[in-house]
């Protein structure tokens, strides 16, 4: 199986361009790529606010969720694995997801970008 590339592995240190990255593991649920800002949700009314395109990073993919999956383009949970209802609604609908990763809730703000990569399970934070 060919790994695949990740930005922190291009090595992004040339000249003036410093970019701080953190690279978080949990568990491939759907493949693809998706990159972008992310909209974090805390409650289940921050739902009532996601943009169309979001990428979505929740503590876990509740039914409520399942609403908005043909609005957003990617998906990161704290918990949860690549056998829940929510991620099978991901797959169906071609959305990378990665779920599963330990502390997400705490690394990420809105508005941060982030780069999903669902074949492998990685999701990267740039600051």
């Amino acid at each position: 199986m060919e790994t695949q590339n990740t930005a922190l592995d291009k090595g992004y240190n040339e000249g003036s361009l410093q970019i701080d990255m953190e690279r978080l593991s949990g568990f491939s649920a759907s493949e693809g790529v998706a990159n972008g800002p992310c909209t974090v949700i805390k409650e289940h009314k921050d739902l009532y606010n996601l943009k169309e395109g979001a990428i979505v990073i929740c503590e876990a993919a509740t039914p409520e969720l399942i609403s908005f999956m043909p609005f957003i383009k990617g998906l990161v949970t704290e918990k949860g694995g690549a056998l829940t209802v929510a991620t099978w609604h991901a797959r169906r609908y071609g959305i990378p997801t990665v779920t599963g990763v330990a502390g997400i809730m705490d690394s990420v703000k809105d508005g941060d970008i982030i780069c999903i990569y669902g074949s492998n399970g990685i999701v990267e934070i740039v600051r």
